[in-house]
């Protein structure tokens, strides 16, 4: 069906292309079905297509947690924390025996495990995330853990709106993890490396510029493919077509959840980051584009470096990918850490 609609070029990219497809099918089947059954675009209200575009972008997935830290070798601690206005955050605190300590989040859809393409979601992402491989090689190196699920996923709370911000909201459990540092006497006086991705580098950029008290011991950040929504939305919107404008769709999520695409993004916070950044992202996702990631860097007023990850990927290969290859995370974190 999928070739029906995008002809045999694409077959070679349907690994890169990931879920891309059915994912905009699982989450607007209604505006799809026509799609797909007409090859045509015509037939689907753009008012439809950009009100459920609202929805894929800021409604939250829980993931299955099949392994813990033991799995990879790791003894753990399953702690609770607060963040800043009082949602419950179910946390993960992998011990060391080091002087240092690396704190780490997670995007959309998954958890502080990683992602589980299972069942229906399988369709929507077929790529298994598994951030307690980054994890043991942090422990490996020296670094205590804390990896922490975010409000809406993992076994965290659910926020009284149950809606994803892509750190709009999320900022304030980046925070609460940092409050719950310096509360914790074993880890306060350490310093502290962050290792975030996605939504969850959103949120750290966002905490540190409104929060920056609860910061201070941060020397270095790792954020994995931090986005502004903008991108997303002209991306999918160019691939399926209809009378839809990017600011048709911020208005709907506006509607929908009160805040909008540019409250999405991390734009507006770095000017304020104090601390060296290390940006990867999979150079050829199709859901973002690389303009994005080059004005995060550009107004990054700190060192920083940029790696691309090359080939033909998912974008959520690129979560899996210091997993894989930690050696220019650990040298950068090992930079500026004691």
């Amino acid at each position: 069906m999928i070739e029906a609609v995008l002809g045999k070029a694409f077959e070679s990219d349907l690994h890169r292309l990931g879920g891309l497809f059915n994912l905009i099918g699982f989450l607007l089947k209604p505006v799809l079905k026509g799609f797909i059954m007409t090859t045509t675009h015509t037939s689907t209200p753009a008012s439809s297509v950009a009100q459920n575009l609202a929805a894929l972008f800021t409604r939250p997935h829980r993931t299955a947690m099949p392994k813990t830290p033991a799995n990879y070798g790791m003894t753990f601690e399953a702690v609770n924390f607060e963040s800043l206005d009082g949602l419950r955050l179910s946390a993960w605190f992998i011990p060391s025996g080091g002087t240092k300590l690396a704190v780490m989040n997670h995007p959309l859809y998954c958890s502080k495990y990683g992602f589980v393409p299972e069942g229906e979601v399988a369709q929507l992402v077929p790529v298994h995330v598994e951030f307690l491989n980054t994890a043991k090689h942090l422990v490996d190196a020296g670094y205590n853990v804390l990896t922490y699920d975010l409000r809406n996923h993992g076994a965290s709370d659910a926020s009284p709106s149950g809606f994803a911000s892509i750190g709009h909201h999320e900022w304030q459990d980046a925070a609460g993890a940092m409050r719950y540092v310096a509360q914790r006497p074993d880890i306060a006086t350490q310093d502290v490396a962050l290792v975030s991705h996605c939504m969850g580098a959103n949120a750290s950029i966002r905490a540190m510029a409104l929060q920056p008290e609860l910061f201070g011991r941060v020397k270095a950040l790792v954020a994995v493919q931090p986005i502004h929504m903008k991108y997303m939305a002209e991306k999918i919107i160019a691939m399926y077509g209809g009378d839809v404008e990017v600011d048709t769709v911020d208005q709907a999520i506006q509607q929908l959840t009160g805040f909008g695409l540019n409250d999405m993004s991390p734009y507006a916070h770095l000017s304020q980051l104090r601390v060296p950044v290390l940006y990867s992202q999979v150079r050829e996702d199709v859901l973002t584009s690389p303009e994005d990631l080059q004005h995060i860097v550009d107004n990054t007023p700190t060192e920083k470096k940029m790696l691309w990850i090359e080939g033909k990927l998912n974008r959520f290969d690129g979560y899996n990918y210091y997993g894989q290859h930690p050696e220019e995370m650990l040298a950068w974190l090992d930079r500026y850490s004691a």
